[in-house]
């Protein structure tokens, strides 16, 4: 799936989240939205935003702290929240800061009205608050991080700020990547040729990792799904390799802090068995 395509995905999925996701004004500055899909809630006023957990196990604060370009930023002056519908904006002059909540997470964006006023690649960069050890992911190895991966201090959650896509005004994707920087995240948008205003998309959410047997490889495993609530069926075809017609369905439930337990495997049979199976 291309960036763009998978952003768009994201962008309706969110923006068409049921009334339950809304946010709520709890007072003039302070908003509320919970999220039931991903098991947390999130506070925002004039500070930032904070997102805890439902079972009271974890809270990760969030600020967007400057904007500028590399080695020239300027730090950003407080906002507070506005809230419509599960939308919730923090208007400045230099910045404009949103939120979706919704079933795939906190979907965060950045508008930039017009270019900063500097030479270089742009950068917002956001601090982090509480106990949290972040890490880069960079697959291709190229130094430019696609995602990060925050996880606790005690190991109880694992978060995903990924999904990033930078447009400019024309529809344009820009290339952007993130880094690290003494405790903050930073955003970077190589914005040459953009046409402003350009719009900047991240995603928070749950890691709930791959799904996969401890059994070690498994053949066709994914070969057919079905979910309820927590709960993930996984058949895989041909698991035990005795014949085309044998396999195994695994279960997987989801934990109180989003992570899929440990699989079960529910059933494994011939084509023998399985009719055998049916007719008792």
């Amino acid at each position: 799936m291309s960036n763009a395509l998978r952003a768009a995905y994201i962008a309706s999925v969110q923006q068409h989240a049921p009334e339950r996701y809304a946010a709520v004004a709890l007072a003039p500055g302070l908003v509320r939205a919970e999220n039931e899909a991903q098991r947390w809630g999130t506070t925002l006023d004039s500070a930032g935003i904070s997102l805890s957990s439902d079972d009271g196990s974890w809270t990760l604060g969030m600020r967007a702290a400057a904007l500028g370009c590399e080695g020239q930023v300027t730090a950003l002056g407080a906002a507070a929240p506005e809230a419509e519908g599960n939308r919730v904006r923090y208007g400045r002059d230099d910045l404009e800061e949103w939120y979706v909540n919704g079933p795939l997470g906190l979907e965060q964006g950045f508008v930039l009205q017009e270019a900063p006023a500097c030479a270089g690649t742009k950068v917002v960069a956001i601090e982090l608050d509480g106990d949290w050890r972040a890490e880069l992911v960079d697959e291709d190895g190229d130094g430019l991080g696609e995602a990060l991966s925050l996880r606790d201090n005690e190991a109880r959650a694992t978060l995903r700020y990924t999904d990033l896509y930078v447009k400019d005004a024309a529809g344009k994707e820009l290339p952007a990547w993130l880094s690290l920087d003494q405790g903050r995240v930073v955003i970077h948008v190589n914005d040459a040729g953009a046409v402003y205003p350009v719009e900047i998309d991240p995603l928070m959410a749950i890691h709930l990792g791959k799904l996969w047997p401890d059994f070690g490889p498994i053949i066709n495993f994914g070969n057919a799904l079905s979910f309820s609530g927590d709960t993930a069926l996984v058949g895989a075809r041909s698991d035990d390799g005795m014949s085309p017609y044998s396999g195994s369905a695994y279960v997987f439930v989801r934990s109180s802090q989003g992570r899929a337990r440990a699989p079960v495997r529910m059933a494994e049979a011939r084509a023998a068995r399985v009719r055998s199976f049916l007719r008792g």
